[in-house]
């Protein structure tokens, strides 16, 4: 299925990775191997260049086994697929190694995973040294990304903060490459690298409007409203979302999104000042945005709610009602 996520697909034999939760399997897959081979576990082991015990632990689940071996013994079965697709079920838990930074792995992209993509795609980066940086205003935000990364990878990160913002960090080389291999998520600087995934692309309208609103919570403006005590005429005539991105492409990609869901956008055009493209949800386009909830920061919802509010008063009597 397209949703559908394989470790096969997202770490290479090379990468020096360890399944821990598959003792279950592994016992099947080695049994079917002596009984087809007619070999026992001492050739077997001579063939993988391991010690016959190794065979022995990773059957009874006492130390993980390297990604490279497991693929080396579904290849010796006779079944191949069954084998594939039953790993693939599963929520794997995966290491590098160490029992350190476990990190779990989920079997298939949700709509709490594509709003995490989408948000990281806005306001996150891949650092160097398996190192995930993620950096908002305020702290709601970031619990609400905590909570995301706990749920799906069993990760927890640290938070920094000060005046002006919070920094997550995370150190996961397990979701570093998750994220940039199956999401094609860029490493170091993400100025003029951006896409919209495949995933993302291919995937169902959950998986998609939940990307959206993970994006636009990081990188959607709208006027801060609540900071006004007169709401100023710029408000009244062109209230309005806008969304900056320095890869034009990324906003063409996104603009088509949000014709699946009947908004309409303008551009992307260049603007000179911030140096950047954007993509401008008019004020025509804001109550529908706001029927689907495209925001789930507290703090842009609310706007949007309050803006939308305002424009449906001037609606009916011409003129704002008092603030």
């Amino acid at each position: 299925m397209i949703n559908e996520i394989s470790i096969f697909g997202t770490f290479k034999e090379n990468d020096n990775v360890y399944v821990y939760n598959v003792s279950d399997i592994i016992t099947k897959i080695i049994e079917d191997i002596l009984e087809n081979r007619k070999i026992n576990i001492m050739t077997l082991s001579k063939e993988i260049s391991i010690k016959n015990r190794s065979i022995y632990y990773w059957k009874s689940g006492k130390r993980p086994i390297n990604l490279k071996n497991l693929i080396y013994l579904i290849k010796q079965t006779n079944k191949n697929e069954y084998f594939l697709k039953t790993i693939n079920k599963k929520k794997l838990i995966i290491g590098f190694g160490s029992q350190k930074n476990l990190c779990t792995i989920p079997n298939k992209i949700s709509g709490e995973l594509a709003y995490l993509v989408g948000y990281l795609m806005g306001d996150g980066c891949l650092t160097k040294k398996w190192t995930i940086r993620i950096c908002d205003e305020i702290d709601t935000q970031i619990n609400y990304i905590e909570k995301i990364l706990k749920s799906n990878f069993d990760l927890k990160g640290r938070k920094y903060s000060s005046e002006r913002e919070v920094v997550y960090l995370i150190y996961s080389k397990c979701l570093w490459l998750f994220l940039h291999n199956i999401f094609d998520f860029p490493k170091g600087e993400k100025k003029g690298k951006l896409r919209i995934p495949n995933a993302i692309k291919n995937g169902n309208k959950i998986i998609k409007i939940e990307f959206i609103r993970g994006f636009l919570d990081a990188d959607g403006g709208l006027p801060r409203i609540e900071e006004y005590k007169k709401i100023p005429n710029w408000i009244l005539n062109k209230s309005q979302i806008e969304i900056s991105q320095s890869t034009q492409i990324f906003l063409e990609d996104l603009k088509n999104l949000l014709l699946e869901f009947n908004l309409k956008s303008n551009g992307p055009y260049y603007h000179n000042a911030n140096k950047c493209y954007r993509l401008i949800l008019s004020k025509n386009s804001l109550s529908s945005c706001n029927n689907i909830k495209i925001f789930r920061n507290p703090y842009k919802s609310n706007r949007l709610t309050s803006i939308c509010k305002l424009n449906a008063s001037m609606a009916q009597t011409g003129r704002a009602s008092a603030w």
